[in-house]
């Protein structure tokens, strides 16, 4: 097991790498969220152009061979393990942070005068968090204690959901997915807003990236070819998303991350063939669709 210690002389040895990667990972996006907000072409068109050009970029620049091994001090992010008491000290730092999110949030509803629920109800729903946190402690302390990407996730999952439900940028980005028009009558920056957008899942593409290519220690050429996109898209909509905007929360999306891979999972440890994992795949994103929209058509 890799010690959680880093010498001073490792991070500088990895820090331009990683900073390189992520700069990498933002501006093309950044680029897209502008070419979108700019111009007429689809949001599908240009991502979907954007994937080619990043497949061919790949091709070209490793010639169609996989880049490995990578340097030992960039194993950290995708090999290494936190001791159990620091996973059992992260999981009490984790219920408390959601405690006080649950208390503020109750706070705000009796501030505007628009509370309507008991305050048993979200001593339970902290409970259960609390639990389910818990367990998840418990079971990677039986293993090896808490991987450094689980840690890494959640701080980028509080990051952003603080962002999306605490700001007015977060708020912003709700009215434009929800009502684009009526977003720019109410005075919103909707072609900044959605530049911004771009460059931050540029941001979260890169820090996947580089925690994919730890945990593989190598680069593969394949990466480009893994459909992890139509597990992502699987996932949000699993979690609640609404493929028509305005709706959804990074908390949903997870669940739904955690579900889409108990099933890949699930079906590697059944020995399923690989073309009933993507038939299956393909049946599942067709119904979490469906059914996003039929509760919403039910709901009008």
């Amino acid at each position: 097991m890799k010690c959680l210690r880093i010498r001073r002389g490792r991070i500088d040895s990895y820090a331009p790498t990683i900073i390189i990667c992520l700069v990498v990972g933002v501006v093309p996006y950044l680029v897209q969220g502008s070419l979108i907000a700019h111009t007429l072409v689809p949001p599908f068109i240009v991502t979907l152009g954007g994937q080619l050009v990043f497949k061919g970029l790949i091709l070209a620049l490793t010639k169609g061979t996989t880049i490995a091994p990578l340097k030992d001090s960039l194993l950290y992010f995708g090999q290494s393990y936190f001791s159990r008491f620091i996973g059992i000290l992260i999981g009490v730092l984790l219920s408390a942070v959601v405690l006080i999110n649950e208390i503020s949030k109750r706070n705000q509803k009796i501030k505007h005068g628009t509370l309507t629920e008991k305050q048993w109800v979200m001593i339970a729903r902290w409970l259960v968090i609390t639990v389910g946190i818990g367990i998840m402690i418990f079971v990677m302390d039986r293993y090896r204690g808490m991987p450094v990407p689980v840690l890494i996730m959640f701080v980028v999952a509080l990051a952003l959901n603080t962002m999306a439900a605490r700001t007015t940028f977060g708020r912003s980005i709700y009215a434009i997915g929800g009502n684009l028009d009526a977003a720019k009558y109410a005075g919103i920056k909707v072609k900044k807003n959605l530049a911004i957008v771009y460059a931050t899942h540029g941001l979260m593409v890169a820090i996947a990236g580089l925690i994919l290519a730890d945990h593989l220690n190598s680069g593969p050429v394949t990466a480009a070819n893994m459909n992890l996109e139509l597990d992502a898209i699987a996932a949000a909509v699993i979690g609640g998303t609404s493929m028509t905007g305005g709706v959804g929360k990074v908390v949903g999306a997870l669940l739904g991350a955690l579900i889409m891979e108990s099933i890949n999972n699930g079906m590697s440890m059944m020995n399923i063939d690989a073309f009933w994992q993507y038939i299956l795949k393909g049946i599942i994103l067709v119904s979490a669709v469906w059914f996003d929209s039929y509760t919403r058509s039910r709901k009008k």
